[in-house]
């Protein structure tokens, strides 16, 4: 008997997190890991996001050799190959139905549909459906892959030129058509297991997902505190929400809701998996708990220690830096304020860059602690001006970045 685990985390280390089991692992990976000689087998596949064909044969193939007890994916964009392997090994495990409720988006709402509250959504088939949505619902509106994540092509469109200049465009994926929302959004991440919350963590955006990209705006998010109104209140709706969909036994999610000046909560999405961004590091400090590990070992049927707050009295955020287009010439070396938690550099001084089109193109990450929801938005405000003072760019597309760089140093 073995365990099948799909592998998209360069840093992870398997044989710590499952210390009982790696031998028993047989981990199909998109990166080399230095412990994989401790597994039962290891294989790289470096562009494991297309290749689905080919690792559903490879583990069937192998199935037939280790026979697997288990199917473990974490990464979003691995969830339905996963359960189908599940269902056609016999194995217990999200099913296909349960992934494709929370990887696609028309799916997910038809499950949802007049039992909270929605924006008007339709699946995106052809140029009749938009015509007719548009007059239907006038302008705004959003068109967005309906198995996407993290504002990947997103586009709002905004009137009639504007639905001109989308319907030029190729459709490379399925699409779906629904009325845009404006309204603060909020984002809610849990774990659950046997149908009760262990952890959960609600937290406000700073700009939207959507802006990163669209118009390089940095992306952020503060915790509300467990006693506030909101707080209180996003919990009954996440249990809302999760009550009308197949869940599995054990499993995290992440949600995300407008607020609206109505006073309204209105569903954006709910996926089956581990928020993006610090998510992971806020619940860290939250819970003295690293989710994934915890995650893997209760998929494993491993033993856990319970998790409990640990930092009642603080609350944390973070923001991600997204490059502009061009060339980057400075970027701080460290940042000396004892409430920045981490602090990751990515950007190099000297590269071009482009647009960011995901969350991994950001040049910088920061997580930040406070005392209060207000507290930790001030802070960010605070070194969100800083760094942008500090981080310095030329623009200028036309120029070499050596010769920028020459230009500066000169």
């Amino acid at each position: 008997m073995s365990i099948l685990l799909i592998n998209r985390d360069k840093g992870i280390k398997l044989s710590e997190i499952l210390s009982e089991v790696k031998h028993e692992l047989v981990v199909l990976s998109m990166y080399d890991l230095p412990d994989s000689d401790e597994f039962k087998y290891f294989e790289v596949i470096p562009n494991l996001r297309d290749l689905t064909y080919y690792l559903e044969l490879k583990a069937i193939e192998l199935h037939q050799e280790y026979y697997f007890k288990k199917v473990i994916a974490e990464d979003e964009f691995d969830l339905i190959r996963a359960a189908r392997l599940r269902e056609y090994f016999n194995i217990e495990g999200q099913t296909v139905e349960s992934a494709v409720a929370f990887r696609d988006k028309v799916k997910m709402k038809d499950y949802l549909k007049g039992k909270v509250d929605l924006p008007e959504y339709q699946a995106l088939t052809s140029a009749s459906v938009l015509h007719d949505f548009v007059r239907n619902y006038g302008f705004p509106i959003v068109v967005k892959p309906r198995d996407k994540a993290g504002a990947q092509g997103v586009n709002i469109i905004n009137n009639q030129e504007e639905l001109y200049n989308f319907s030029k465009t190729k459709w490379d994926y399925d699409l779906q058509i629904e009325t845009f929302i404006s309204g603060d959004m909020y984002h809610v991440d849990a774990v659950v297991e046997e149908g009760n919350i262990t952890m959960l963590s609600v937290s406000k955006y700073i700009n939207s997902c959507l802006s990163f990209f669209s118009k390089n705006n940095i992306l952020g998010s503060y915790q509300i505190h467990p006693e506030a109104e909101m707080y209180k209140r996003l919990e009954d709706y996440f249990k809302k929400v999760l009550s009308f969909l197949p869940t599995p036994r054990v499993c995290a999610y992440h949600m995300e809701v407008f607020h609206t000046q109505e006073d309204k909560i209105i569903l954006c999405e709910i996926a089956s998996r581990i928020g993006g961004g610090y998510i992971l590091d806020t619940f860290k400090q939250a819970y003295s708990v690293d989710v994934l590990s915890y995650l893997y070992r209760r998929w494993c049927d491993l033993p856990v220690d319970k998790p409990s707050p640990k930092n009642t009295n603080k609350l944390f955020g973070f923001l991600l830096i997204p490059p502009q287009d061009g060339v980057l010439l400075s970027i701080p070396e460290e940042i000396k304020y004892d409430w920045v938690l981490k602090y990751d550099k990515n950007g190099e001084v000297g590269k071009r860059y482009n647009n960011p089109s995901y969350f991994t193109d950001k040049i910088a990450g920061i997580m930040i602690e406070g005392h209060s929801s207000q507290d930790v938005l001030d802070k960010l405000f605070y070194i969100e001006n800083w760094y942008n003072n500090e981080v310095k760019w030329d623009l200028s597309l036309d120029k070499e970045p050596e010769k920028v760089l020459n230009n500066v140093s000169s």
